[in-house]
């Protein structure tokens, strides 16, 4: 997958079975490494999930994995006919500065209305109930914020959202 992801736009792949969440099991190969070395965005299906996607929240720290997701979110919702809620979690590394950038780029960008939340950590948790509240049946976020080595001891916010969301996903690169 990953050498011919290089041709393509858009890497597609059912979720049959989710990351666990045992750190040793992450040593292994599956979708951490593909989601850590693919070229382009990967949509990931839950097997057995048939979703319209129109309702999409997209996750957005600040960081340059979010803005590649938060641009491919604008183009969505100027092209297709979604709504879009956003979502940014204030961590250590992320400040409420960051939702007011991703405001600012869709502000410009999309012409119907964005809802916007502020939320604590813990990030995947406050991902998943956002989720559930907005009725959010595709989840757009940038992919593994840390190197690998520091996922494997912190864990991973992408890996836990992908054992609990059972709609599709789009990780940006």
């Amino acid at each position: 997958i990953l050498k011919r992801a290089a041709w393509a736009d858009l890497v597609v792949v059912r979720l049959a079975h989710p990351p666990e969440s045992q750190p040793l099991s992450q040593f292994s190969a599956g979708l951490d490494t593909l989601v850590q070395h693919c070229p382009r965005p990967i949509l990931v299906v839950p097997g057995g999930v048939r979703s319209p996607m129109d309702r999409a929240l997209l996750a957005y720290d600040g960081s340059p994995k979010a803005d590649e997701a938060v641009f491919v979110a604008a183009y969505l919702a100027s092209h297709w006919p979604i709504s879009l809620a956003v979502l940014t979690v204030e961590t250590d590394y992320t400040s409420s500065a960051a939702l007011g950038r991703a405001k600012a780029y869709l502000d410009e960008h999309v012409a119907h209305d964005v809802t916007y939340s502020l939320r604590q950590k813990p990030i995947a948790e406050a991902v998943l109930a956002t989720a559930e509240e907005q009725g959010s049946n595709l989840l757009i976020m940038g992919g593994f914020g840390f190197r690998p080595v520091l996922n494997l001891v912190l864990g991973s916010t992408a890996d836990h959202v992908l054992r609990e969301f059972r709609q599709p996903i789009l990780i940006c690169r």
